[in-house]
């Protein structure tokens, strides 16, 4: 039996909701300090600094790691605003950018050409008005000469619904504000108003904004232009020197050489080599041009 000193003292638990006694308390080598102050030195006594765990420290390859999904976020992002974004990626309405307003398209000066063949407004064949229009500062310098790689129409009806896909597929999958053309030629030798003369189109090149676009509706890769279409051609653009919509000096390209392009094809570029105003604006007969031309 262990005998008790006379004067010691015997605590006894108290009478709470646990009985049991107080938790081990950490020894002070393993405690961390919470502040900034430094610790005293205590002889005798170890001071032990705990370090953050590994996951919240900054490391080398945790920074480039970083820096790599940032550089790649902004790729994505910028290859879906481009491809996908509003029409403004595409085509975008500048400052000078108009509403459309009756006085940019006036009714034609005149609907028979001196061969006959008719001249057909755009609300004649079923065109829509445009989203915007941007005016062509006039007389114009150039007439490029296109086509549009599809089929060929010999009547208005024909031709009619085909310039009806047409503005469609511009204006819901490429996101112009209307039919890329100023006006289309068919096999029937009749003229058919897309933009007109007063508005611009949207050819690329050293030819944007100061031309006007004339389509033949077909693929001249393959097939050839009649008799009709070239007369017919020929006398519009004489009517627009005489109304003042062309520069009696204009220059005439085809639209190969604004841009890489099979456009119009090799059998319309034969043809309009030999027409008057033709210009080659290369040191060779590539599809490149040299340099953008003066006014």
């Amino acid at each position: 039996m262990t005998s008790i000193a006379a004067d010691a003292t015997i605590e006894i638990p108290s009478s709470g909701p646990s009985s049991d006694p107080d938790p081990p308390q950490v020894p002070e080598k393993h405690s961390c300090s919470l502040n900034n102050k430094p610790q005293e030195y205590t002889p005798g006594v170890t001071v032990t600094t705990v370090k953050p765990p590994l996951l919240y420290r900054p490391t080398y390859w945790g920074l480039i790691s970083g820096a790599v999904i940032l550089v790649i976020a902004g790729l994505i992002f910028t290859v879906y605003y481009f491809k996908t974004g509003d029409p403004s990626s595409t085509y975008p309405p500048l400052a000078e950018d108009m509403p459309v307003l009756p006085s940019l398209n006036p009714p034609e000066p005149n609907s028979t050409l001196p061969n006959g063949h008719r001249i057909f407004s755009k609300p004649n064949w079923g065109g829509r008005p445009p989203k915007y229009v941007r005016p062509l500062v006039q007389p114009t310098p150039y007439v490029v000469i296109t086509h549009t790689a599809g089929n060929r129409c010999s009547d208005f009806n024909t031709c009619a619904t085909q310039l009806r896909n047409i503005q469609d597929q511009h204006v819901g999958e490429n996101n112009m504000p209307d039919i890329g053309y100023n006006f289309c030629v068919g096999d029937d030798g009749n003229i058919y108003v897309g933009r007109g003369w007063d508005v611009t189109n949207m050819l690329d090149g050293w030819v944007r904004f100061k031309s006007i676009s004339i389509c033949f509706l077909g693929n001249y890769v393959y097939e050839y232009l009649n008799t009709a279409q070239i007369e017919s051609t020929q006398q519009f653009l004489k009517l627009g020197v005489e109304w003042g919509k062309l520069h009696p000096e204009y220059k005439l390209v085809a639209h190969n050489q604004t841009t890489p392009t099979l456009s119009p094809g090799n059998n319309v570029y034969n043809v309009i080599q030999n027409w008057p105003h033709f210009f080659i604006p290369f040191t060779n007969s590539t599809s490149y041009p040299r340099a953008q031309l003066k006014d």
